[in-house]
C-alpha cells in the first residue's frame, strides 16, 4: 500500500468525482499527476492560504432540507446524465448530504459512469467531516473513504477491476487545512452572502486531487432554464491545480465555467455551464423539493 494524494497537472488520466454538482463533472474531466506523498510535504503554508475566503452567512440562510434533481447535457444538445442531491440538517451540529450521479444515453456508451456519495458536514463552519463515495466507471468500481480533522485529511480507497482483482491504497494524512469537498462547496455557496464584484476563493478536494477554485460574483441576471425563468445570481468560476510544492498549476482543460444560483431563499444552482476541451457541459435544475 502507498500513501498518496494526487495533484493536478497535465497527465492523461481522468479522475472520478462525487456526483454532486456540475463543478464535480468539470473536475472529473481534468487530468491528474502522480501522487503527493505526505512525508514529502515540508510546509503546507502556501501563499494562497491567506486568500481563502471565510464563510459570511447571508441573513436567514439557515440549513434546510432540500432535494435537487439535475439534467446534464453536452453542448445543451444531448442529455448526458443526471444528478440527484439530498441535504438533511441533523440538529444544530451536522448536515447529512448525499448525491447520486449516472451517465445516460449516447454519453453512457462513451463514459459508462455512476456514483453514490454520502457526506457529513459541520453545520456551523460548513467544513466536511467525512465522505464515503463509491463510483463505477467502465466496469471498474472504486470506493473512497475520506476523513477530515486535526488539520489534516486522510483518504483511503479500494478499487475492484472487471476481472475481480482488488487493490487497496492507504493514504496517510496530508497536512492541509481549509479543504472543502464538492458537497460542502455547494452548501458554502448556498449560505454565503453574494454581492456583485465579490471574489470567493476555496480549496476544493474532489477525492484525490486539490484545486484552488475562484468565483467572481457578476450580479443579478434573469435566466431561462428548462422553460422556467429564474431570477439568478451569476458567478464566473476559474480554477488552478495545486502542485506538489503547493504552488498553483495552470491547466488548459477548463476554459471557464458559469454558475447561476437562484436569487431566492434557497440560493441553489439552477444552471452550471462549463467550457471544456470537449465542448460545453451544462447542468440544469429539473426538480426542487423543499419539504
Amino acid at each position: 500500500m502507498s500513501g498518496l494524494f494526487r495533484v493536478a497537472s497535465m497527465a492523461p488520466e481522468s479522475i472520478g468525482i462525487p456526483g454532486a454538482l456540475c463543478l464535480c463533472l468539470v473536475l472529473s474531466l481534468l487530468p491528474i499527476s502522480n501522487g503527493l506523498e505526505a512525508d514529502e510535504v515540508q510546509d503546507a503554508n502556501a501563499p494562497w492560504r491567506e486568500q481563502i475566503s471565510p464563510l459570511v452567512v447571508r441573513p436567514h440562510a439557515e440549513p434546510e432540507p432540500l432535494g435537487l434533481y439535475y439534467e446534464v447535457s453536452w453542448s445543451q444538445l444531448m442529455q448526458a446524465g443526471t444528478i440527484r442531491i439530498n441535504i438533511e440538517p441533523r440538529g444544530d451540529d451536522w448536515i447529512e448530504a448525499s448525491a447520486k450521479a449516472r451517465s445516460m444515453g449516447a454519453a453512457r456508451l462513451l463514459w459508462p459512469y455512476e456514483s453514490h456519495t454520502e457526506a457529513r458536514i459541520a453545520a456551523r463552519t460548513l467544513y466536511p467531516v467525512r465522505l464515503e463515495h463509491v463510483q463505477t466507471e467502465h466496469g471498474e468500481q472504486t470506493a473512497y473513504r475520506v476523513r477530515y480533522g486535526a488539520g489534516a485529511v486522510t483518504l483511503e480507497s479500494t478499487t475492484q477491476t472487471r476481472d475481480g482483482e482488488e487493490t487497496e491504497r492507504d493514504t496517510r494524512p496530508l497536512p492541509v487545512e481549509q479543504i472543502r469537498d464538492i458537497l460542502s462547496t455547494l452548501l458554502f455557496l448556498r449560505q454565503s452572502e453574494l454581492n456583485a464584484g465579490q471574489r470567493i476563493r476555496l480549496v476544493v478536494q474532489p477525492l484525490e486531487s486539490l484545486f484552488l477554485v475562484s468565483f467572481k460574483v457578476i450580479g443579478p441576471e434573469s435566466r431561462e432554464v428548462l422553460g422556467k425563468t429564474w431570477k439568478t445570481i451569476r458567478l464566473e468560476m476559474s480554477l488552478r491545480g495545486i502542485g506538489e510544492d503547493f504552488a498553483p498549476v495552470d491547466d488548459n482543460k477548463l476554459r471557464g465555467a458559469t454558475f447561476w444560483l437562484s436569487d431566492d431563499a434557497h440560493q441553489v444552482p439552477v444552471e452550471i455551464q462549463a467550457d471544456l476541451f470537449i465542448g460545453y457541459v451544462s447542468m440544469r435544475l429539473a426538480g426542487l423539493d423543499v419539504p
